[in-house]
């Protein structure tokens, strides 16, 4: 018997001060926590066959992390001090994950080609639907006794100011409930493999790959942003959106912009978008 979890996280890694996590590239964590019967080292492991490749090996509990043409000197220290706390293997992830995928290369090409997020962060949904789909089902952890997606929200920036109109009605959400909500955190997500949570990552990633959802390009479906839109979040408006749809309970930001706020647990990550 064992649990595992998902994260999903927007640059970080252990502080060796504290217990906490600072901030530095996107990566996945995919934990198992045996309970039953004791485990020798290597059961933790497995060979899955994912991203084009055959008989690769995931040993839990597991970090993934995802640059493009940087962040080098992050990935090394982010794997690094993830091993120096518990992680049993970290995997670095680039570009490289699409060569082998030919239709979803060419379903998003014009996607792909936008420097900006490597694609809008399109490869978030799509890394973590592939490691999902390999991962074994599993129990749950404390937070999740209730939902098997469990998403942040911001603690002061309302949906409409970070979604552009073409995203609330192509996801049927252009009404006051989700305009005026809390926007929610792509920068970390939790997932416990269930049915319902494959179906809410592969809906993540089918509005992904959407240009009128996903990008910056100017809205065509006839109507103007609200007054208090500022900027596009492209993969976080969507995840903001379908958090609500699916009537998710969203946890305050745990990260330090969230100490200021009632939260059932103390500041978990140390968020920045420092490079190296």
């Amino acid at each position: 018997m064992y649990t595992k979890s998902i994260f999903m996280r927007r640059t970080f890694y252990w502080s060796e001060r504290t217990c906490t996590f600072v901030f530095i590239l996107v990566v996945i964590l995919i934990f198992i926590f045996w309970t039953d019967v004791p485990l020798k080292p290597s059961s933790s492991c497995q060979q899955v066959n994912i991203y084009g490749k055959i008989n690769e090996q995931r040993c839990y509990p597991l970090l993934i992390n995802f640059a493009d043409e940087c962040c080098t000197q992050s990935q090394e220290d982010n794997c690094a001090t993830g091993l120096r706390f518990g992680i049993k293997q970290c995997v670095r992830l680039n570009m490289n994950i699409f060569n082998k995928d030919k239709i979803f290369i060419r379903r998003n090409r014009e996607i792909l080609s936008y420097r900006r997020g490597a694609g809008f962060w399109i490869w978030k949904a799509y890394i973590l639907w592939h490691e999902l789909y390999v991962a074994h089902i599993n129990l749950l952890v404390t937070l999740m006794k209730k939902q098997d997606i469990l998403v942040f929200k911001q603690t002061n920036h309302s949906e409409c100011a970070y979604t552009k109109r073409d995203a609330f009605i192509l996801l049927n959400a252009d009404t006051p409930e989700y305009v005026h909500s809390m926007a929610s955190i792509a920068s970390y997500i939790i997932v416990r493999k269930s049915i319902d949570s494959f179906l809410f990552v592969s809906e993540w990633l089918t509005y992904s790959q959407d240009n009128r959802a996903l990008t910056d390009e100017p809205n065509v479906l006839g109507k103007a942003n609200y007054d208090e839109f500022i900027t596009h979040r492209h993969d976080q408006s969507i995840l903001g959106i379908l958090a609500k749809k699916w009537k998710l309970r969203r946890y305050t930001d745990p990260s330090q912009f969230g100490e200021n706020y009632s939260r059932p647990f103390p500041t978990i990550f140390w968020h920045h978008r420092s490079k190296d």
